[in-house]
């Protein structure tokens, strides 16, 4: 670049000498000669001059471009640590699927429970009475938490949790009472689960009737099947 810069230098002030000689044409030659050597000084200086600028902006850039070298290692650490939280996003949508699958088991467990329900209240109301007997004073017996009577039309029936109890021909399960939402969450025997309550309103039962929720309670629900006149 120094090389380029003294021949242009050069150039420039053989240049301006031929014009200054030719313009004075009549005035002396030692006053030509020495305006040509003054401006030949003062080229001279503004290409070294400018040579200078072009070199430290040079010298600028390269030190940019260096701190930006110097900053890659925390950009392809930035990098690591997005790929890593992708990894972790796809580990958590595993653990939400398990356990999706497990609140799903659970339903099912709660509606074979349902079932056995039903069938022993089936089996203890067709059991034949045994014959009388002399025999000592039974102890009274024990309550059953899982059963309740049955439901005639517009009774209410008080339901505990995992109770069940028979509304017409449908057998019905409570599993869950949200008493803030006003919803009585049950599990229909042979159908699955089911809502009543403030959000779901009533269920169709398979009579045609419906099964309305009176009242929702900590632990239990007071329901009621009613049938149109």
């Amino acid at each position: 670049m120094s090389g380029q810069h003294s021949t242009m230098t050069l150039g420039v002030a053989i240049a301006v000498g031929l014009i200054v000689g030719a313009a004075l044409g009549a005035r002396s030659g030692d006053k030509v000669a020495l305006l040509g050597k003054r401006l030949e000084t003062q080229v001279s200086e503004q290409a070294a001059a400018l040579e200078a600028r072009v070199g430290e902006q040079a010298a600028a850039l390269e030190a940019r471009l260096g701190a930006l070298s110097a900053e890659d290692p925390r950009v392809e650490a930035l990098a690591a640590r997005v790929e890593e939280l992708g990894a972790e996003a796809a580990t958590l949508g595993g653990q939400i699927a398990r356990v999706t699958a497990v609140d799903d088991r659970v339903t099912v467990l709660a509606e074979q429970m349902a079932n056995i329900v039903a069938e022993l209240q089936a089996l203890s109301g067709a059991a034949p009475a045994p014959a009388a007997e002399p025999a000592p004073e039974p102890a009274a017996a024990a309550e059953t938490p899982a059963a309740a009577p049955a439901s005639a039309t517009g009774e209410p029936v008080t339901l505990s949790v995992g109770q069940t109890a028979s509304f017409g021909a449908t057998a019905v399960f409570l599993s869950r009472v949200d008493a803030a939402a006003g919803n009585a969450h049950l599990m229909v025997v042979g159908q699955g689960p089911a809502t009543v309550g403030a959000s779901a309103g009533a269920l169709t039962l398979d009579d045609g009737c419906a099964l309305r929720l009176v009242e929702a309670r900590d632990r239990s629900a007071v329901l009621s099947r009613v049938c149109a006149q």
